[in-house]
Parts: C-alpha cells; sequence; structure tokens
C-alpha cells in the first residue's frame, strides 16, 4: 500500500502523465480538491484543465513519507524542487470502491529549503 501510492504520487509529477486526460480521470477523485501554493483552490475539473496543456515541467521530489490514516486513506508529504522554487507537499489517497486508489486531496505550500 506505501510504496503504491508513493509511485501513484511520483507518477502524477510525469509529463506524459500530466497531459493524459484518461490517466487523471483514473487517478483523480470526483470530490478531489487542492489548496495551491499560490492560495488558490482547484477542482478536479480545474486542474485536469490546466495540466492537460501544461509545457514540461522539471521537478525534483524528496524525502516521501506515508502516514496511515486507515485500512483505506494515507497521507503522502515531500519536499518539491522545480527551478528555484521548493514546496512542501501532501496528499491525501483513497482507495475507492473499485479498489483503486485515488488522490482526493493536495496543498502545495512555498517554502525556503
Amino acid at each position: 500500500m506505501v510504496h503504491e501510492c508513493i509511485e501513484l504520487e511520483k507518477t502524477l509529477l510525469k509529463h506524459i502523465t500530466r497531459t493524459d486526460r484518461n490517466m487523471l480521470e483514473s487517478l483523480i477523485s470526483r470530490d478531489f480538491i487542492e489548496f495551491g501554493s499560490s492560495g488558490k483552490i482547484y477542482y478536479k475539473q480545474d486542474i485536469i484543465q490546466g495540466l492537460i496543456s501544461e509545457s514540461i515541467r522539471d521537478f525534483k521530489a524528496v524525502d516521501f513519507e506515508v502516514r496511515i490514516l486507515s485500512e483505506n486513506c494515507v497521507l503522502i508529504t515531500y519536499k518539491l524542487f522545480e527551478s528555484m522554487k521548493s514546496t512542501l507537499r501532501s496528499s491525501i489517497w483513497i482507495r475507492n470502491t473499485h479498489n483503486t486508489w485515488q488522490i482526493i486531496f493536495h496543498q502545495g505550500t512555498n517554502c525556503s529549503l
């Protein structure tokens, strides 16, 4: 469970995933909400619309930690570096009724690391 969720989180950072509507639809819960590092709130369709036309970005994600919140829910935290910007990231993943994992919450917080 733990490694699977970390790999799914890393998958969402890959350009090939971020520009594939079908992949995004399957990985992102219909009830998804994000508190962006910009301070804006985003929902599933906002994220998908923004990502499918996104240019290639170079991310480096480190220091992954997972906290099991329940049998079907995990919290993943990590640090993300992109160019001269660093953010702390947190995501909540839930196992749905089809026994697959989907991200339901994400937050990015600007920081200086």
